[in-house]
């Protein structure tokens, strides 16, 4: 993840004390939110907009050096340009968007209401948007539509402990106690592999990078307690999911030499798998196209057999997603324009007798129309203007 502050919005621009953001308390806070929450893990660069030349920003020094925190110096050189910090945030984040792909969660720090286009244009781009606010003094008011277009909203109280402050926190950061059941572990990972799809490859699950996420939130986890010998039993056996095996290795003796009696040692040597074709994947080049050949894997493909199999509880979307990643070649429903993949589904689905429902607090799933429980089926999105 990247973080990004708007460090004047913070404090409430210069005129006021500048000296009360504890810069430090809130990147451990969100670092402790995204990682408890398991929507990020590491974190990539963390950058704050300031002038930082200004004599009183001169208190923040050590925080910057012990948090690692990259300071970016930003100039009015003209009375008439206001919001400079906000303009190199909004660039800058973009630039980290396009040259790092492999960043996916981006905090930004703020309550300025002029952020919501970045916000729907990191959507566009297929990231998870976080924002945060802090109940410092001088912050002010949190503008509701910034909430509101964001992944996740949190308030992060600098005057208490570390964590989030008030019902604004959505995350809860306290670690789990004991052992989850089968069902509260089930729908963790499955929510794990949906809000990163790196973690599916061909259909197939890393559970060494599974693993992490669910250690995190689970420190010490035993399968043994589910009948499973490891995460990869838990997955074939609880989630219908495949796993990534490592290529078999095959070892060969070396032969005694004529006329003397050396037993030289086993060397393992690599033998590539023999190579198997995979089925063709479908070529898009629009989001006619890719629409269309979304509803016939469903119609009179695999995928809507999968679901109908799976029958009340459906097909997750982060099992959806790797199919279709591994049946549509090179376009994602990003690239049709859909800020959210469920967004891609709903239309794709529409007239047909397959449905998107939620499954959980943030988790959803398509399940064929007569299994569907229809309290938990999502309302189409009417066009702008109409109820």
């Amino acid at each position: 993840m990247a973080i990004f502050f708007d460090v004047e919005n913070l404090f409430g621009g210069y005129r006021r004390d500048v000296t009360g953001v504890q810069l430090g308390k809130v990147v451990r806070t969100i670092e402790q939110i995204v990682r408890t929450s398991g929507i990020g893990g590491k974190t990539a660069m963390v950058r704050a907009y300031a002038n930082w030349a200004r004599p009183e920003m001169v208190g923040y020094k050590r925080e910057l050096q012990e948090y690692g925190i990259k300071p970016v110096q930003v100039f009015s050189f003209e009375k008439s340009v206001k919001n400079a910090a906000d303009i190199e945030l909004c660039v800058e984040a973009l630039e980290v968007a396009h040259d790092a792909p492999w960043v996916e969660v981006f905090v930004i720090v703020t309550g300025d209401g002029g952020f919501v286009p970045l916000v729907r244009r990191l959507h566009f781009l297929n990231k998870y948007v976080v924002v945060v606010s802090t109940t410092a003094p001088n912050s002010g008011i949190v503008n509701p539509l910034l909430k509101s277009v964001a992944d996740e909203y949190h308030q992060i109280d600098v005057q208490g402990p570390a964590g989030p402050a008030g019902p604004a926190g959505s995350a809860d950061v306290t670690q789990p106690s004991g052992p989850p059941d089968v069902a509260v572990l089930k729908e963790a990972i499955l929510g794990f592999i949906e809000k990163q799809p790196q973690l599916s490859k061909k259909g197939q699950i890393n559970t060494q990078a599974l693993g992490q996420l669910v250690s995190k939130k689970w420190p010490g986890l035993k399968y043994t307690s589910y009948k499973s010998t490891n995460l990869g039993g838990f997955l074939e056996k609880h989630c219908g999911l495949a796993i990534q095996r490592p290529a078999p290795q095959k070892a060969i003796t070396a032969q005694k030499a004529p006329g003397k009696h050396v037993k030289l040692p086993e060397v393992p040597v690599k033998v590539p798998p023999k190579p198997v074709k995979p089925p063709a994947a479908l070529t898009v080049n629009n989001r006619d196209e890719y629409i269309a050949s979304v509803r016939e894997l469903f119609t009179d493909g695999e995928l809507g057999q999968l679901v109908r199999a799976q029958r009340i509880d459906g097909l997750h979307l982060g099992q959806v997603s790797a199919h279709l990643r591994e049946a549509i070649s090179g376009y994602t429903s990003a690239d049709s324009g859909f800020p959210k993949f469920h967004m891609a589904l709903q239309e794709a689905l529409g007239g047909t007798d397959f449905r998107v429902v939620r499954t959980g607090e943030k988790l959803m799933a398509v399940v064929h129309f007569h299994h569907a429980d229809p309290a938990h089926v999502l309302a189409e999105q009417a066009p702008s203007g109409i109820e």
